[in-house]
């Protein structure tokens, strides 16, 4: 069976394909990291503040205490917006890299139908051609010859034709 002409570009296709699943996963993964450190940035500002209400709440304030936690809440505030602009851009890059990935699939996919039907129509060109010869081997084979028997006309060797004469129905 004659090799697929394509073969070549469809592993490379294939190739691509895998390195763009790869990277793809690596996105998620980093977005994911993105998301849990936001996240608990987020958690550990809560937790600040909800400090910052208990110490308001006191009546003997520690004014170092206070100032101290409020810097220190400012700081996470801030930490917390440029990981949302972390989280963005993680983001972007997933759906970028999704985009890739699909278009990598689709020319794959498409060669891998284009290798199947390629495959599936030389099976049934093999099976026609193999199916023709097969029906030229049985006709070439019981044609001929049972023709020229009928009509008398065919004789192998000498032999053959006295046991034909002497098994015909009208030398009786």
């Amino acid at each position: 069976m004659p090799a697929f002409r394509l073969e070549s570009v469809l592993r490379l296709r294939q190739q691509i394909r895998q390195v763009q699943q790869q990277a793809f996963s690596a996105a998620q993964e980093a977005y994911c990291q993105t998301v849990a450190e936001r996240n608990q940035l987020r958690e550990s500002r809560s937790a600040v503040i909800a400090e910052l209400r208990e110490l308001n709440q006191d009546d003997q304030w520690d004014l170092e205490k206070v100032s101290q936690r409020s810097r220190y809440a400012d700081e996470l505030a801030q930490q917390a917006e440029t990981s949302d602009a972390a989280v963005a851009a993680a983001s972007i890059l997933v759906d970028s890299s999704r985009q890739t990935l699909v278009a990598a699939d689709q020319s794959a996919k498409s060669l891998e139908r284009l290798a199947d039907r390629h495959h599936w129509e030389e099976f049934a060109r093999i099976q026609k051609q193999e199916s023709a010869e097969l029906d030229d081997f049985v006709n070439s084979r019981w044609s001929l010859p049972t023709n020229q028997l009928l009509a008398g006309t065919f004789v192998a060797s000498p032999a053959d034709a006295s046991l034909l004469r002497s098994s015909s129905p009208l030398n009786l």
